[in-house]
């Protein structure tokens, strides 16, 4: 499952995402994404600075090879993410830290992206 802010990261790292997970997951994936992330990165696109619109536009372009799920239930992402994952079992890829620390607490596998690096904090 991927979040925002990584999918805007993943437009400044130049590097085949997809490929990169296949080997960091050693199996193949679905990639999905919740709706409310399309959403957002559609806003990004539209309302913030030159710089920003690119890389949202990127995330987009990355998005449409994701299967994108129904989240329109819920008030943002985050609550989206803490509800379902841990019940889906669902590998959670954010780098966003705060919303790290409350998916491990529930006992889900989240990806981070460090020095160009994808990590794993959990089991997979």
């Amino acid at each position: 499952m991927l979040d925002t802010n990584v999918l805007m990261h993943i437009a400044d790292l130049h590097f085949d995402l997809f490929s990169r997970l296949e080997e960091v997951l050693s199996s193949s994936f679905a990639a999905a994404i919740p709706s409310k992330v399309i959403d957002e990165l559609k806003r990004i696109s539209q309302e913030k600075p030159p710089l920003q619109r690119r890389k949202a536009l990127l995330a987009l372009k990355l998005a449409e090879k994701c299967l994108i799920l129904p989240s329109e239930e819920f008030p943002s992402v985050d609550e989206f993410l803490e509800k379902e994952a841990p019940h889906q079992g669902w590998i959670v890829f954010t780098d966003d830290m705060e919303l790290r620390r409350r998916l491990r607490r529930l006992g889900v596998t989240t990806l981070f992206i460090k020095d160009g690096h994808i990590m794993v904090d959990g089991e997979i």
